[in-house]
């Protein structure tokens, strides 16, 4: 019986660590989606200023061919011109490098976060499963009594209760039917009790999580 109990607790932590990984990955991969969103904005922006920057370097090339028989001051000032152009195309070719390398970099995140959400699911799935197989080597009342455990347990037992008397007397419910409502009154469910339920020994910490 005790090792049956130490299951359940293993399951119940491995699918809640399940489902914070899974969260967390999804934040992360959000995140990265946006930063790579104003990555692709930025890159954008700096190929037009390139493009510009080469408009105009054509621009001065075609003043200094234009002005061969013009003063030697003018045509040092468009070489000049010229040449401070060509520094800022190498500059930008440079800073367009860079971003096309940051970009792959995101987009190899992008790639672990979305196999780091797989993993979450997966192991939360397999604590969902783990859950459902030892649920079902109890005997039909226990396993009545686990019937919370299921993701839509709430709702389940909220048409169970719009067909039962409202005016039933409290002293014929069970005891799991008087822990669930005191539960609901509260507004707890088992995603939110979770860390409350962990608390005392390891008996006690699952019927806790047995009678939300």
């Amino acid at each position: 019986m005790e090792e049956r109990y130490l299951k359940m607790e293993r399951a119940m932590q491995e699918q809640e660590l399940a489902y914070e990984i899974s969260q967390s990955a999804l934040t992360d991969y959000q995140r990265k989606v946006k930063e790579l969103e104003a990555q692709l904005e930025e890159e954008k922006r700096i190929h037009q200023e390139l493009k510009d920057m080469q408009n105009h370097l054509e621009e001065v090339n075609r003043q200094l061919e234009m002005q061969s028989a013009a003063s030697y001051d003018e045509r040092a000032r468009l070489a000049a011109e010229r040449d401070a152009i060509l520094a800022q195309i190498e500059q930008q070719r440079e800073l367009i490098q860079a971003q096309e390398e940051e970009k792959r970099a995101i987009e190899a995140q992008l790639a672990l976060g979305a196999q780091n959400r797989l993993n979450g699911d997966e192991r939360r799935l397999s604590g969902e499963q783990e859950l459902e197989a030892l649920d079902n080597l109890r005997p039909d009342n226990e396993r009545q009594a686990m019937a919370v455990t299921d993701i839509d347990y709430a709702k389940r037992l909220e048409i169970m209760r719009l067909e039962l008397d409202p005016a039933r007397d409290r002293n014929k419910l069970q005891q799991v039917d008087i822990r669930y409502e005191e539960n609901i009154s509260r507004g707890m469910d088992k995603y939110r009790t979770l860390h409350a339920i962990r608390q005392g020994n390891t008996k006690k910490r699952v019927e806790q999580f047995e009678s939300m």
